[in-house]
């Protein structure tokens, strides 16, 4: 996991997810996310930081 690897967002309801430009990158359910883009997230999606997965609630 990158020092400053990924930034995870909640505003209101929504909740987004984004990859800060780390070395291995971050999952969303599995997907690898592109660099520098939000993507939204649910509550029960899987976000791997690295070997690290946080299950959203």
């Amino acid at each position: 996991m990158s020092r400053r690897h990924a930034c995870v967002r909640r505003t209101g309801d929504a909740v987004t997810v984004e990859d800060l430009g780390s070395t291995n990158g971050t999952e969303l359910n599995g997907h690898k996310l592109a660099p520098h883009q939000l993507e939204s997230a649910y509550a029960g999606d899987i976000i791997a930081l690295g070997e690290t997965q946080i299950k959203l609630l």
